[in-house]
């Protein structure tokens, strides 16, 4: 796993989930949120609760996005991880449910966790990561 700190995520709300045609995806916390832009499900005790292809068929994409604010707006984020070897990450929020988002293309960035304390992770095309603080990159 990278050594990248996530606790300043940590007890975070879930505020706001926006989502456009069939990307980007986008969540607002309390004080940061995430961009996503690639593959991406909610799992909930070994259950795929909703998940990235929902959104790609329009008979099941407004449900799919009720679904995804009943599950997850209101929550607080408990944990962060990031998973270089499968190009996962991981939030999991107060209500058992786990947001996992993992890059699918090789040409275009998958996913932007950022700040309002100017830090931003960000998922990298063919896969990696880089952290950045302002205009700065984080080295591990």
């Amino acid at each position: 796993m990278p050594n990248i700190n996530f606790s300043y995520f940590i007890n975070q709300e879930l505020t706001t989930i926006e989502n456009g045609t069939p990307f980007p995806l986008r969540f607002t916390f309390t004080d940061g949120g995430m961009c996503v832009e690639c593959s991406w499900r909610i799992r909930r005790k070994g259950r795929i609760m909703v998940g990235h292809h929902d959104f790609h068929h329009a008979r099941s994409r407004k449900e799919a996005l009720q679904q995804l604010k009943d599950l997850l707006v209101a929550q607080r984020i408990k944990g962060v991880s990031l998973h270089e070897e499968f190009d996962l990450l991981c939030v999991q929020f107060s209500n058992d449910c786990v947001l996992e988002v993992f890059q699918d293309s090789y040409c275009f960035e998958g996913w932007e966790l950022f700040g309002a304390n100017d830090f931003s992770v960000i998922g990298l095309p063919g896969g990696g990561y880089e952290a950045y603080r302002g205009e700065h990159l984080c080295e591990d």
